[in-house]
């Protein structure tokens, strides 16, 4: 007799376009739009935004992420030199310019072009690629743009889809876009003054951000690109890359030229460490072995250096690894206990011992001089990249990446789901208890980070991945495509004990190409730094080539770290946390599925009679089951797999797998739903 497994599964409906931005600039002020590198030249003139610097390239961007959406409103050429274009970009990750003043980036560029008079949508998918003028349907024949008159536009975008109306006239279409993804819009300008009024923005797709402040000065810097902020005692802001210092005067609106600071020391390199205590110290840690190379992501023989006169002279103090360990360090911090007392923590991930690869906490109590190891220490298959924070109420967490199992000690360990990791420690951080998951936190397994509000003891700051793994399977194995696609950043509140999503950082759905090389986007080691009015963040971002896996990726490409600001007063939680997409070999499906799904009702019955087991699930709108899995505890090999076939329910028959325990495994387009089976369904 043949043992059936039913499963039943349940979907919804997709999100429609809805207006997530107006503006007719009444009110003399433009705070949603973000000027490049806190420029000027944007000023609210007559009740319009106007564009001033008659040369180079000028943009102001709206910080939103959208794929499908229509822009329009009013706009008028005030003057233009021949070299002269004035419009938009739309889908814009990225937009810099080079030593000879050329626009370059990742983005999609329509407008009107007076050197060729006439309008003209080009793209760009990466800025070391040439700009690529969209196909003949995409050209507009010659038309006369008259300065000094105000003229209407629309543009609508879907896919590989983009139409330019101005004065209700269609002068530019396309249907042959390559640059699919999710990216901003933006005004802009070359050798042309102009302005623009009446401004509304509609999209399914996300929102727009207030209060935005941006900068691409860092954009050169190198691999990895790892950065630290910290605001001295003395109330001085500064950021650490690279071995350099950079300090802003204005809370971040413009940075000094990097300089070396570590010069002094002889040491190899160093991990993006800057601490500034309560004392006045600011501590790092520096590599004193056979570091990789000048930033050090593995180093060997780690030590804290301090310095007491903030930044200008710097000094080596207590040994935190033996010399023969090559180690990745995390994100230095100093935490207030309940004593009073003041402990410097370290989470310092995959320690390479001669008996295996290690994690572990070391914190110190004098300031960085000396350094103690906490336990336990754990294996390198459970979570790693652990930030550390105060959680409240004498309790210290490590949230950390997603890898592996999530308990430890051999209790109840299982899969590790597509989900945020923490462990908690009730003494002071010196023991640390078992990994556990925020099941409402999807990610795939990557860097993030996290920190609690030194002026807010109600707020932990996140800021992480948003994406699940895809799950496809390749050399490396069913789990290892893991997008790094979008970042985001969300708080938890200690009173409501909830986690509320607060806004896209950044979004990039790079193309993948097929075949023995694969490429695309990742957001990597994420710097988040929580001041008094305001959330500093780097973004570092890297197009990654690989020929397997992740472990193999080059970052060959790198597109540099970039600056973002956001007012605290202009955080404002989603009402629920928004829907998830990736992109797939380059095509990006429009797949949207809430990101935080209810617990699936997992309704298990056992028919003796029969020798049936009926599963019956609610999944959540939109999300689609790929392939039902049983999964041997001994191991977790995958014994069984039968594809879905996409119907309500299902029959699966279990009859030929032998006695043991298993747990059923449902593979949807976003996640793997667990549940362990008992030995009753397979006697």
């Amino acid at each position: 007799m043949r043992t059936l497994l039913f499963v039943v599964l349940f979907f919804g409906s997709t999100a429609r376009a809805q207006t997530v931005f107006t503006a007719d600039f009444a009110d003399g002020t433009a705070s949603a739009f973000v000027p490049r590198g806190g420029t000027d030249s944007w000023k609210i003139q007559k009740q319009t935004l106007a564009q001033t610097a008659p040369t180079g390239w000028q943009w102001a961007s709206l910080h939103v992420f959208s794929l499908t959406h229509t822009f329009w409103g009013r706009f008028r050429v005030d003057n233009a030199a021949k070299t002269g274009f004035v419009g938009w970009l739309v889908r814009m990750n990225l937009a810099v310019t080079d030593s000879a003043g050329n626009l370059s980036g990742s983005y999609v560029r329509v407008g009107y072009d007076f050197g060729k008079s006439r309008y003209q949508i080009s793209e760009q998918e990466e800025w070391t690629e040439p700009v690529r003028v969209a196909p003949t349907a995409g050209r507009s024949t010659t038309t006369p743009l008259k300065p000094g008159t105000w003229h209407t536009f629309e543009i609508q975008t879907n896919l590989n889809d983009l139409t330019l109306r101005v004065d209700g006239r269609e002068v530019a279409k396309t249907n042959a876009l390559r640059h699919r993804t999710y990216g901003r819009v933006a005004l802009l300008t070359h050798d042309a003054t102009a302005a623009f009024d009446d401004l509304q923005l509609d999209t399914p797709e996300g929102r727009v951000e207030r209060g935005v402040v941006s900068s691409d000065q860092f954009m050169e810097n190198g691999l990895r690109g790892e950065s630290a902020f910290c605001r001295t005692k003395s109330g001085r802001l500064l950021r650490l890359h690279d071995g350099k210092l950079s300090e802003s005067p204005d809370d971040g609106l413009t940075w000094s030229t990097e300089t070396p600071t570590f010069a002094g020391l002889n040491s190899l390199g160093g991990t993006p460490q800057l601490l500034s205590t309560h004392s006045g110290r600011l501590v790092s840690v520096r590599a004193f072995g056979n570091g990789q190379s000048s930033t050090a992501h593995w180093a060997e023989n780690l030590w804290a250096v301090v310095s007491d006169d903030e930044g200008r002279t710097w000094r080596k103090t207590g040994q935190i690894t033996p010399s023969r360990a090559a180690i990745m360090a995390d994100v230095v911090r100093e935490i207030r206990l309940t004593n009073g007392r003041y402990r410097l923590f370290l989470f310092l991930n995959n320690e390479r011992l001669e008996a295996g690869n290690v994690q572990r906490v070391v914190f110190s109590d004098d300031d960085g001089e000396t350094w103690q190891r906490a336990f336990p220490e754990w294996p390198a298959a459970y979570p790693n990249e652990g930030k550390m924070v105060d959680w409240g109420g004498g309790k210290l967490r490590i949230i950390a990446r997603p890898r592996g199992k999530v308990t430890w000690q051999g209790r109840n360990e299982t899969p590790c789901v597509d989900c945020v990791s923490y462990c908690e420690s009730s003494d002071g951080g010196q023991t640390w208890g078992d990994w556990a998951c925020f099941d409402n936190l999807p990610t795939n397994t990557t860097s993030l980070n996290a920190r609690e509000d030194p002026y807010d003891s109600d707020k932990i700051y996140l800021v992480w991945n948003y994406n699940l793994a895809a799950h496809e399977p390749n050399s490396c194995g069913p789990q290892e495509v893991s997008p790094r696609t979008r970042q985001a950043l969300a708080w938890y509140s200690k009173r409501s004990k909830t986690w509320a999503y607060l806004m896209d950082v950044d979004d990039w759905e790079y193309p993948s190409y097929a075949g023995p090389i694969t490429q695309d986007t990742r957001y990597m080691n994420h710097t988040l730094f929580i001041d008094r009015d305001y959330v500093y963040l780097d973004i570092h971002r890297a197009n990654a080539y690989s020929q397997s896996c992740h472990f193999e990726h080059k970052s060959d490409h790198y597109e540099g770290t970039y600056f973002l600001r956001k007012a605290k007063k202009d955080l404002v939680p989603y009402s629920a946390f928004p829907p998830l997409h990736y992109a797939r070999n380059g095509i990006i499906p429009g797949l949207k599925t809430p990101p935080t799904p209810p617990e699936p009702e997992w309704d298990l019955t056992y028919d003796s009679l029969r020798r049936q087991l009926t599963v019956t699930l609610r999944l959540s709108p939109d999300e689609r089951a790929l392939a039902y899995e049983l999964v041997a505890y001994q191991g977790q090999r995958i014994v069984k797999e039968v594809a879905a076939t996409g119907t309500p329910s299902q029959t699966i028959s279990i009859a030929d797998l032998p006695k043991g325990g298993y747990y059923l495994q449902l593979r949807t387009n976003r996640r793997r739903l667990t549940k362990r089976l008992t030995n009753q369904f397979f006697r």
